[in-house]
């Protein structure tokens, strides 16, 4: 029984410590909830009848929800330690994986090539291969018949159906 008592009590102990670069990653998710809470409320303002109904509600609604559960997660981590004082770049690191840095980059990549003029039917295949290429670690043909039937998919509804022109 002590065994166990003493293993309950690191486990209550270790679940109160936060991982490195929790506290800051609360802070800039306020921080960012407060400034789209404050367009949310602009665009509130600037409809032409604010109102339960209209097209700025639901922003309204989640930005303030955003920011009133970000205030709590920064409330409930005021008293805690950090498993390990690590530097900002290690806590990075922790935060954002290195699968999640590339993909982050690759998506950057993706935008900047489409705001340029490179076609959508030309790099979206492309891009959706590729990223499911890196974070599959194989399987190209089977990757490849996912991208065309994403695109297939895309090109019925939006193009066809709905006749949305892709940049």
């Amino acid at each position: 029984m002590d065994k166990d008592e003493g293993n309950m009590q690191k486990n209550i102990s270790k679940a109160k410590l936060l991982r490195p670069g929790e506290k800051t990653f609360t802070v800039v998710l306020l921080t960012l909830g407060v400034v789209l809470f404050a367009c949310a409320l602009r665009l509130w303002f600037e409809s032409d009848e604010p109102r339960i109904a209209s097209a700025a509600a639901l922003p309204l609604l989640i930005t303030c929800v955003w920011v009133l559960l970000a205030f709590i997660i920064l409330i409930e981590n005021i008293g805690k330690e950090a498993e390990s004082k690590k530097n900002l770049a290690a806590a990075a690191f922790d935060i954002f994986p290195v699968n999640v840095i590339k993909v982050i980059a690759v998506v950057v990549m993706y935008c900047l090539l489409l705001f340029f003029g490179v076609g959508f039917y030309i790099l979206t295949p492309l891009f959706l291969w590729g990223t499911m290429c890196m974070l599959g670690k194989g399987g190209y043909i089977k990757n490849l018949l996912w991208s065309a039937a994403c695109m297939a998919f895309v090109y019925v509804v939006f193009t066809l159906m709905l006749n949305v022109v892709m940049p």
